[in-house]
């Protein structure tokens, strides 16, 4: 068996997010993990905040899985309505690139003079991430956010 099998994502089961800024599409490999995390925002204006991304992406696989935005060959380009896509480690691995300890900037300590930085609590959306589906209820909800897992479904 092939220990990395190419995955055509389109036709892999996806579990569906939303709340009052984002909707997200957390796409499962053939492990039926996460491998997939596309956000867009419902405005389809970028998504620029890092911190956003981190803690959707925290919420949906877990704070110690990584998952990283890839910058790939112009061939393999899609860039489609503001789309941004997280392409998640299988198993809980680590990428074999990165910082090998994390540091973060406090807005009431900056490291540096002129070094902004807003609160990490702070979140740009504040309200619950829905579930596509209608179940308002699941175990996977942060107050930074508001996550709540989606629908599985085939595309």
């Amino acid at each position: 068996m092939n220990p990395n099998p190419v995955i055509e994502w389109s036709k892999q089961p996806t579990k569906f997010w939303s709340n009052s800024t984002y909707f997200i599409c957390a796409t499962l490999n053939h492990d039926n993990e996460v491998g997939l995390i596309s956000i867009r925002r419902h405005d389809w204006k970028p998504c620029s905040d890092w911190r956003d991304k981190q803690a959707i992406k925290n919420k949906i696989v877990g704070p110690e899985w990584e998952a990283a935005e890839l910058y790939p060959a112009e061939s393999r380009v899609q860039d489609q309505g503001n789309w941004f896509h997280l392409w998640v480690m299988p198993n809980g691995r680590r990428y074999s690139f990165g910082f090998i300890e994390g540091k973060t900037s406090r807005s009431d300590k900056p490291a540096k003079a002129n070094e902004v930085q807003r609160p990490l609590a702070q979140r740009g959306d504040m309200s619950l991430l829905k579930r596509d589906g209608g179940l308002s209820e699941r175990a996977l909800m942060t107050t930074d956010l508001g996550l709540k897992e989606g629908t599985p479904r085939t595309r």
